[in-house]
């Protein structure tokens, strides 16, 4: 193990154990799984046998308030060992309180709650013999089973959904709204904790979030939230060690040890939120939070971010939502503001009538081939204060800014910060270095069909993902790409925006501020360097593993204007050297050349805008460097002096 990853471990150790439940040991065992259908031969095998492995007697009684409840269940368990697996609908006051209910459900070892509506399940067992027996059985050893409205009974803080279900958005909007029901007075098998369901499936990291944050603001308390994927579940032995299993992710949501919630204009804020995603096979104790079972270590190649000027990003294509943003766009340029589309100029034109509403004074440039090289609309560019791109198909943007001299004009605006920039909606992902191509195809992640392409790189190290938690968009897409992204492309950071919120994005010195307006906060998760992996288990008939990253502790804040998110800016450097050095010719095809080196040599280094290293090398003063050995697009060119200290660094494109 090398020194890094030493010292790693030891402050995981460390802040891991603030958070740590307090229980040494439970009396017996429990198995959660996050919903979805049972497969005889597949994931659900191993975590459903583990059930019945552990139980004494191997007697299964799986309650329900189905009234006509199949025989599959049943017959399921005893393929995997079950002497006795029976089904029993008990969905009234009476037949919880029945005491030959009791006596038949103490005669089993493994109690298994089905789905449905965890409301019914709490409402009527609360306070029965039925609530007497299932301790019963536990505290002898037994085994404690749940999946989806069955999970949620069985941790210590209940989301009883007594007046319905709460999204995301509403749990991070108002952790204190009237669909936020959190109760601690029923069978508490797990200390310490509250669990949820169908978690990435539909986009619930936001809730678990809001579930933590309301104990700790209303009661004090410091849970930790445990949300499990659908096909996937999470076995808890005696000892308190769980281990993952399926096709989805086990994660985990707790406070760190610097953590503040606190509200800003109704919604809920964090500092410090550490986030966990066990994978199949992976493990936590939850007596110290040491983790295990992740194959690899991702570290990102850059802590910092490479950004320079002024740029604004929203969530979404919403004209109505977006009001507050063309306001800020107005409020933040000198000039005419340039409408940047595709072909089709449909929202650019309703984007320009909503601008000149705010005042505004704009134009719109469709990127066709017949503009690249128009003086005229160069002289519009040149004349304009700020650039809005909305409504653009990457491809199209990008070969309007390689092949023509008004887009390499624009390139050279946006790659220096000289003058302001903003993003709308959809367009939002491609100011990262990584964006998801199809985050609205339904079923892509679970499918394991997400595709990632390269974006702009304005900020290469981090990946953008508008529309989460919406209905425009599949809330699994979106709510599993950042996380694999940033594991898959070793990226630093990732950004999830909803609704009305924007963004925007200052350099300040040597800082990079991140600010957010809406009513939902920015959501923006770092990854340190972490031990990682990427799921290996379909869910589906495709065959191919979903999209699911799994990590053993990135950072995630909710943010806004009054707490922003500040990030060092790895190109911050004077002006002195900006004006000194310089690559060409750019866009370069075979060698480039760096003029303005001040030292005798210098290490140059080649990355993706991934942050993925291609090349390496030592340079003296007037020598070149062959890159005909990459592929066309954008590349970042880093410069260090011979003491390893950063020195410079910039864009390049790559082409023909």
């Amino acid at each position: 193990m090398s020194t890094n990853r030493t010292v790693l471990l030891i402050v995981t150790l460390f802040l891991f154990t603030y958070t740590a439940i307090t229980a040494q040991s439970l009396p017996g065992y429990i198995m959660i799984a996050g919903g979805g259908s049972e497969q005889n031969g597949g994931w659900s095998d191993a975590p459903y046998g583990w059930a019945v492995e552990k139980s004494q007697n191997k007697k299964v009684a799986i309650i329900t308030f189905d009234p006509n409840p199949t025989s599959w269940l049943p017959d399921y368990f005893k393929t995997l060992g079950a002497t006795t697996a029976k089904n029993f609908t008990i969905n009234s006051v009476q037949l919880a309180n029945d005491q030959a209910t009791y006596d038949s459900i103490v005669q089993y070892d493994v109690l298994f709650f089905k789905g449905g509506d965890q409301w019914n399940y709490y409402d009527t067992y609360k306070g029965s013999l039925l609530e007497d027996a299932i301790e019963l059985v536990f505290n002898n050893g037994g085994v404690l089973c749940g999946t989806s409205a069955g999970l949620h009974i069985l941790s210590e803080v209940i989301y009883t959904a007594e007046n319905g279900t709460v999204y995301s958005e509403e749990a991070l909007e108002d952790p204190f709204n009237y669909y936020m029901t959190l109760e601690n007075d029923f069978i508490s098998a797990m200390p310490g904790v509250v669990f949820d369901s169908h978690f990435t499936e539909r986009g619930r990291f936001g809730r678990i979030i809001g579930f933590v944050g309301n104990r700790k603001l209303s009661q004090e308390e410091q849970i930790i939230g445990i949300g499990v994927d659908d096909k996937t579940a999470f076995c808890i032995d005696t000892a308190m060690l769980g281990v993952a299993h399926g096709t989805g992710a086990v994660n985990l949501y707790r406070a760190g040890t610097e953590n503040i919630f606190s509200i800003s204009g109704g919604k809920l804020l964090a500092s410090d939120i550490e986030v966990s995603q066990l994978i199949d096979g992976c493990s936590v104790d939850f007596n110290n939070m040491v983790f295990g079972g992740f194959p690899d270590y991702t570290e990102p190649a850059y802590s910092g971010e490479d950004f320079a000027g002024h740029m604004f990003l929203s969530a979404t294509n919403n004209i109505e939502a977006n009001t507050a943003f063309f306001q800020a766009l107005s409020a933040n340029t000198m000039g005419e503001i340039m409408v940047i589309t595709g072909y089709d100029q449909s929202l650019a034109l309703a984007v320009q009538t909503a601008l000149q509403q705010t005042g505004a004074v704009s134009y719109i440039l469709s990127t066709t081939p017949d503009v690249y090289n128009d003086p005229q609309w160069l002289e519009k560019l040149q004349q304009s204060g700020m650039y809005l791109f909305v409504d653009n198909e990457l491809q199209v943007l990008k070969d309007f800014l390689e092949f023509g001299s008004n887009g390499q004009y624009l390139w050279d605006q946006l790659i220096t910060g000289a003058k302001a920039c903003a993003f709308m909606g959809s367009d939002s992902r491609y100011a990262g270095g990584i964006f998801v191509a199809n985050f609205d195809q339904e079923y892509a992640s679970y499918d394991g069909e997400l595709e990632f392409e390269e974006g702009l790189g304005l900020m290469q190290n981090t990946v953008i993902m508008p529309y989460v938690f919406s209905s425009e968009a599949d809330e699994e897409n979106t709510a599993s790409a950042v996380p694999y992204a940033m594991i898959a492309h070793e990226l630093a950071y990732g950004i999830w925006m909803h609704g009305n919120t924007f963004v925007e994005v200052m350099t300040s010195g040597d800082d990079i501020m991140i600010e957010a307006s809406g009513s939902c906060p920015l959501i923006f998760i770092e990854n340190p360097g972490s031990s990682s992996g990427l799921a290996s288990m379909a869910a589906s008939s495709t065959g191919l593993p979903r999209n699911i990253a799994g990590f053993e502790k990135f950072t995630l804040r909710l943010a806004d204007d009054t707490e922003p998110i500040v990030l060092q800016n790895v190109s911050g450097i004077d002006d002195r050297e900006v004006a000194e050095l310089r690559f060409f010719p750019n866009p370069a095809t075979d060698i480039l050349y760096i003029a303005g080196i001040d030292q005798a040599r210098v290490t140059v280094k080649i990355h993706e805008l991934s942050g993925r290293l291609l090349k390496s090398s030592q340079m003296h003063q007037g020598m070149s460097i062959r890159i005909d050995d990459l592929n066309e697009g954008v590349y970042l060119v880093s410069v260090y002096g011979l003491d390893g200290e950063y020195y410079y660094s910039g864009r390049i494109v790559k082409t023909r």
